[in-house]
């Protein structure tokens, strides 16, 4: 709130013309819904075992698993193509070098 503290007191305090509030109420049961949902997505989001989707669009044209992807939704075993072609990163790019084979 230090950067956006004088400007949130100039909008509160004069008639605001950039947004409206609209108060949603919710039952106990909506509210017992959207929790389980939230509990759902952030379980999936944890889970080392999820199940992948393929979501293809335009950014499968420049994607570096576009091949194995491919063969995956094809059918075709993608596994030898993974040992073969790739490895865990030991880290973030941006860094030091330090996932370069020694």
């Amino acid at each position: 709130q230090l950067h956006y503290g004088p400007t949130l007191l100039a909008l509160y305090n004069q008639k605001n013309t950039f947004f409206a509030r609209h108060v949603v109420r919710r039952n106990a049961a909506a509210r017992r819904n959207a929790a389980l949902d939230l509990w759902a997505v952030s379980s999936d989001m944890l889970s080392s075992d999820i199940a992948l989707y393929p979501t293809p669009a335009f950014h499968c044209l420049y994607c570096l698993f576009k091949e194995p992807c491919v063969m995956l939704q094809n059918g075709a075993p993608a596994l030898e193509v993974l040992q073969d072609n790739y490895r865990p990163r030991g880290q973030h790019a941006g860094s030091n070098d330090l996932d370069s084979e020694p």
